[in-house]
């Protein structure tokens, strides 16, 4: 799996710089097997709704409090609100939400007022796969938004200003 490849790399090099590193994704299955791979070279917390409340916070709190243990990994409906994560730098998404408010949530979960350095994000993207579809249809989604809230267009995207003017299907 060449997404799991990308993910364990990037994890490696974000740990070996003495980073923290969240990983989200929006079901529980992948990240059972991410933490299979993961826990081999790594201290893993995890974060979950099939968790019993009072172990994911003791799982949260020991990601925060103790440097040993720099990864966290959870899904993005349990992450993305309420939490405080800024001792960590990095979000890598193995998987997109279907919103970008949703997507900005997770991210606003380390990117806290009083963060201080950059915070990365990484999104895993394989070409050809819904993942690709899903991160287009976020993206038009978002633009419409932009368009309607904020009278803002984006002339870099043709694609969505086509759509918008009634030249183009969605997601064509």
């Amino acid at each position: 799996n060449s997404k799991l490849i990308r993910l364990l790399d990037l994890v490696d090099t974000i740990v070996s710089n003495d980073e923290k590193v969240i990983v989200v994704s929006n079901w529980v299955q992948p990240l059972r097997t991410i933490y299979k791979f993961l826990a081999r070279e790594h201290k893993v917390c995890c974060y979950t709704g099939t968790m019993q409340p009072e172990v994911r916070e003791q799982h949260k709190n020991t990601f925060i409090n103790n440097p040993e243990y720099k990864v966290l990994i959870g899904t993005i409906a349990e992450l993305g609100e309420s939490h405080n994560l800024q001792v960590a730098n990095n979000v890598i998404f193995y998987d997109l939400p279907w919103n970008q408010a949703t997507l900005e949530q997770v991210e606003e979960r380390v990117h806290r007022p009083g963060s201080t350095g950059t915070v990365n994000i990484y999104s895993i993207i394989t070409r050809g796969t819904v993942d690709e579809k899903v991160y287009d249809i976020i993206m038009q989604k978002d633009g419409v938004s932009q368009y309607i809230v904020d009278n803002s267009l984006n002339f870099n995207n043709p694609q969505l200003v086509m759509y918008l003017m009634g030249m183009l299907q969605a997601n064509k």
